[in-house]
């Protein structure tokens, strides 16, 4: 469910932001091209990282820096007519997935964003319940 609302949600401030911030043409978007990414980013960070208030941040930068790559990539990619695919997906998690957070942490908190370590990635539901204190609560998902 958890994955579920954050693809719905990815789509519609997708194509909402390429429409009223990036002018791309309202075909494009229809076409679903400005919010497939964008979907595939969002379900990632939610995948990735501890579920906290901070993860709805890096989830408004992800879409920004996707929707940012996409269009550039579209720009020059027409030059050849090649489809650009999920190669904007790509790009943009990269970063959020390999970047060591801790290391820039100097908070006695903690650092600001903490990833899931991958031996206990499980569902995003499961990630609520086993980080539960920082979690943020959506009302879709039991706790």
């Amino acid at each position: 469910r958890v994955l579920a609302f954050a693809s719905l949600l990815g789509s519609k401030l997708g194509a909402a932001v390429s429409i009223l911030c990036l002018n791309v043409s309202i075909s494009t978007v229809n076409s679903g091209f400005m919010g497939f990414n964008v979907v595939l980013t969002l379900m990632a960070l939610c995948y990735y990282v501890i579920p906290s208030w901070r993860t709805l941040v890096l989830g408004f930068v992800g879409l920004w820096f996707t929707l940012g790559v996409q269009v550039a990539l579209m720009k020059i990619f027409s030059l050849w007519s090649i489809p650009i695919m999920v190669l904007p997906y790509c790009l943009s998690m990269l970063p959020f997935v390999a970047f060591d957070f801790k290391s820039i942490s100097n908070t006695t908190k903690g650092p600001f964003i903490q990833t899931i370590p991958l031996d206990d990635l499980t569902t995003p539901e499961q990630h609520f319940s086993i980080f539960g204190k920082g979690a943020v609560v959506l009302p879709l998902v039991e706790k």
